[in-house]
């Protein structure tokens, strides 16, 4: 039997810091006196003695629903962190707990629970196989995999790392890791490393220990994920606002005698002769303490669709586009007319309604005419799924020599992310990169002619030019393998969780309640409503299932 939505959603939302076990115990005394008629839900009012002792509604709750669930023992280090002493911040050695990645695979291996977080057999075989010819290979990995069995290939792992706001005046970094074939939703195979307060981080930023674990299933960090901020911060790629701003290349953005343009996007353009090989990017970037570790090189940073494309490149050429159509619309209500092609263009395509963006206001475009359009507040998703819509707009208004530029441009972005809908075994590269240049060709053209008419449209930045370069490293590896939309998800959840420890706790302790509670948003209640088995460590099948029969 189904469990009782109501249960399982007061679960999820005490598991991911949303309510306390106070509050789910009321409104489940709330709903029972109201005439729901559920046994588990009929069992959560009974917290903390009905709730006259509220302080064991936690342990209660704890106890009764999450004592079978088990994540690798935190595991202590120690480096210098910044406490607070006396109310000022001072920098000590301080134990730090992190969740470390081989404590996971064994964990995962101990409970026969790691072949359903990675992939099928054969899918290492393609993938390896795929990878044989990448830069990024070494002699000794080629050899492990030549001389494997397909059940004891190396799994590939992503990492991800990203810092975000959780309080008001302090921000997390957040490190976790995945297998990069899995199919797995994030709930179920995205994996906490350590989640650490900015406030807690000194200098010499996190602290790293070696540990040898027992024998186990291989593996290969083969891929680095995150946002160009995050890379500049870890591993000194530049920043957006530095004369020579892309990592690849020797491209730059000097205003006067500029030698190499990151703005020249043709194909003799001075940059492309600057490509760093393989072992200079190698050198350039190899100082950080991860690339110590076997297989693991500055080649293993990819850059990501997400950033680059959907909230950087194409919510520019969104917002560009649609403000130049809208000068365009007769009548002072021009956004208003706007928003009504919109939803018109997206009834035509018969797109659905959870996949369309909000009805635009102008401080979704630009806050003032000075202000380059971009579209903005909208998830990166979504402006995904805009791609054809920009297209039937831009079809519509492509009378002058513009508006045809505009429409060549829409064409080959709804090309590429077509492309990227492919499975990564049939990968088209050529076909991607082509889209991509010619993409920017036209957006080029666009930004200089938006330049001659004195006009603030078609905005070229750092991920312009970076935007080529992911086509570049797509040639070995479909980018779908290492995009950030579930690890930006998962980032979200350990930030609430952070939100919800930060009461009484110091910055340096908070790593070490975040990874007690990480384990319960994603490996808790979110197979029930599909009928799958509850994804959790260190327990029996048998013992799970008596343990939710009760509902």
């Amino acid at each position: 039997m189904d469990p009782c939505p109501l249960w399982v959603l007061l679960l999820k939302k005490f598991s991911i810091g949303k309510l306390s076990a106070i509050e789910v115990q009321e409104l489940a005394s709330a709903a029972v006196k109201s005439g729901l008629e559920s046994q588990c839900v009929g069992k959560l009012p009974e917290l903390g003695a009905c709730g006259h002792s509220p302080g064991n509604c936690h342990r209660g709750l704890v106890r009764k629903y999450f004592r079978f669930l088990e994540a690798p023992d935190p595991w202590e280090v120690y480096g210098p962190l910044a406490v607070k002493k006396g109310g000022h911040r001072v920098e000590q050695v301080t134990a730090i707990h992190l969740l470390l990645p081989h404590h996971w695979v064994l964990q995962a291996e101990e409970n026969n629970f790691l072949k359903s977080l990675c992939c099928k057999d054969e899918e290492l075989v393609a993938f390896w196989k795929s990878q044989s010819s990448c830069p990024q290979m070494t002699a000794e990995l080629k050899k492990v995999i030549e001389t494997s069995q397909p059940s004891q290939l190396p799994v590939p792992y992503l990492l991800h790392g990203d810092a975000a706001p959780f309080t008001e005046v302090d921000s997390i970094q957040v490190l976790s890791f995945r297998c990069l074939l899995s199919s797995k939703a994030v709930t179920q195979s995205q994996m906490l490393i350590a989640a650490v307060p900015k406030a807690a981080m000194t200098k010499a930023g996190m602290p790293t220990e070696k540990y040898k674990g027992k024998r186990m299933r291989r593996g290969v960090l083969w891929s680095v994920s995150g946002d160009l901020e995050w890379f500049a911060a870890e591993f000194g790629f530049p920043y957006a606002a530095a004369n020579l701003l892309c990592p690849y290349c020797n491209a730059d953005q000097c205003k006067e005698d500029s030698p190499r343009p990151f703005t020249d996007f043709r194909q003799t353009a001075a940059w492309r002769a600057s490509v760093l090989s393989p072992s200079k990017f190698k050198e350039k970037f190899g100082a950080h303490p991860l690339f110590r570790a076997p297989c693991v090189t500055p080649l293993s940073i990819r850059l990501d669709i997400l950033h680059i494309l959907d909230l950087g490149v194409a919510a520019y050429a969104h917002g560009s586009l649609l403000f130049s159509i809208m000068e365009k619309l007769p009548g002072a209500v021009r956004l208003t007319n706007l928003n009504k092609k919109i939803v018109e263009a997206y009834d035509k395509l018969g797109v659905a309604a959870q996949k369309r963006i909000k009805h635009l206001s102008l401080s979704d475009l630009a806050e003032s005419a000075e202000e380059y359009p971009c579209l903005k507040h909208i998830k990166g998703a979504k402006i995904r799924y805009f791609a054809p819509v920009a297209l039937e707009l831009a079809k519509e208004y492509s009378m002058d020599k513009a508006g045809k530029h505009r429409e060549a441009l829409a064409k080959q972005l709804v090309k590429a992310y077509q492309v990227l809908e492919c499975s990564w075994q049939e990968w088209r590269f050529e076909t991607f990169k082509k889209a991509v240049d010619d993409f920017m060709a036209h957006y080029s053209w666009l930004a200089a002619n938006a330049l001659e008419e004195g006009l603030h449209l078609w905005s070229l930045v750092q991920k312009s030019h970076v935007l080529l370069h992911l086509a570049e490293q797509s040639k070995f590896m479909h980018p779908s393998l290492n995009w950030t939309y579930g690890s930006e998800s998962f980032m979200g959840w350990i930030v609430q969780i952070a939100s919800s420890c930060t009461s009484g706790t110091p910055a340096e302790k908070l790593p070490l309640k975040a990874g007690k509670l990480s384990p319960q948003p994603f490996l808790v209640l979110v197979a029930l409503p599909k009928k799958e088995k509850l994804l959790c460590h260190g327990s029996s099948a048998q013992e799970k299932e008596s343990e939710l029969g009760e509902g």
